[in-house]
């Protein structure tokens, strides 16, 4: 007797919960299918929301979108509120990850299009998903008053009977260190960056405890603490590479390069911030290039040196991030002031 579409589901979300997104994607699409034959249109909206989240976990953005306008489609058909709410939430997430400040209006109204569902499902857990997020992308996005009243609403609804209450707080957590060390309140930052490691530990899914290192990482580098900072990347790195979890490789090679720039080790640095252009490159994480782009600008003597930082100005130029632009113009001009470095 074949498995079901809902033990493939469960099979599937058991493998994910282990951190295995690729095992995960197959249980996923054999779900899916199994559904139609079945006539399990509800089954088939699950199999699908999880697919979208297996797809935006492995880095694979552009093939998220398409799944994710494929579950909003399924659901207008299915007239399920439910799936449209969710479908809206991960286009967003996605558009976030990949280029939030230039997309930050777009991302908004989808989360607030999903916020306003949520209500009238008075669906608690995806309220905090989307105020969460709102909140903590609004913070990165400039509009700190409205990013910290977005979080602290959040707070308030993460209750003790709530639905995966450890995950909400891990996300959340994370959001308000990342608000903190922004608003330079490293002290809180820190407290905020060790709660999330604690309800990710507590939620039990190790790409989220590996990830958590990432975010205590920047609070130590904040904190001045270097070395124990790139102990927490290196160890994030680790397991990236075993797990093949390409989000967490890219940001801890780019943490890497910034850490071992700053630790006076260039030639080490510069393979570090390669790895995290490549890996931006590959998943169109548009202000993640230009990051990488300037540690290489940092680390690399002479005209290669230079180019980086030409490129980093002119992409940081089209794409409206005046700060990166800036840190390309400040870097050019001590450049300029300075000798070749020696080969490395």
């Amino acid at each position: 007797m074949p498995p079901t579409a809902s033990e493939l589901t469960s099979l599937g979300i058991e493998t994910f919960d282990r951190g295995e997104y690729l095992g995960a994607l197959d249980r996923f699409g054999e779900a899916i299918s199994r559904a139609r034959q079945e006539g399990q249109g509800e089954q088939e909206l699950n199999a699908l929301d999880w697919l979208c989240t297996s797809l935006f976990n492995t880095g694979e953005y552009r093939a998220t979108v398409t799944a994710n306008q494929r579950l909003r489609r399924r659901a207008e058909q299915l007239d399920s509120a439910e799936y449209q709410m969710r479908s809206l939430l991960g286009e967003a997430v996605t558009i976030e990850r990949c280029d939030l400040r230039r997309r930050w209006p777009e991302v908004r109204s989808l989360l607030l299009a999903g916020l306003n569902i949520a209500h009238r499902l008075h669906d608690v857990y995806y309220e905090v998903c989307h105020l969460s997020r709102l909140g903590g992308y609004a913070v990165r996005a400039g509009d700190a008053e409205a990013g910290r009243a977005w979080l602290v609403e959040a707070g308030v609804k993460i209750t003790r009977g709530v639905t995966k209450r450890d995950y909400l707080r891990y996300i959340l957590h994370r959001y308000f260190s990342r608000c903190a060390l922004g608003l330079g309140n490293v002290a809180l930052g820190w407290t905020y960056a060790q709660f999330a490691q604690q309800a990710a530990i507590q939620f039990g899914n190790p790409n989220f405890v590996a990830t958590s290192h990432l975010y205590l990482a920047r609070a130590e580098r904040a904190r001045g603490r270097l070395q124990p900072a790139l102990e927490r990347v290196e160890r994030a790195l680790s397991g990236a590479l075993q797990m093949h979890w390409r989000v967490d490789e890219q940001d801890a090679e780019q943490q890497r390069g910034e850490l071992l720039c700053d630790l006076g080790r260039p030639a080490a640095a510069e393979t570090a911030a390669q790895r995290a252009l490549e890996l931006a490159r590959e998943m169109s994480m548009k202000e993640e290039e230009v990051r990488a782009l300037l540690c290489l600008g940092r680390v690399r003597p002479g005209v290669g040196g230079h180019r980086s930082l030409t490129e980093a100005l002119r992409l940081a130029r089209e794409r409206a991030y005046a700060d990166h632009a800036a840190a390309a113009q400040r870097l050019l001009a001590g450049a300029a002031g300075r000798p070749a470095g020696p080969p490395h």
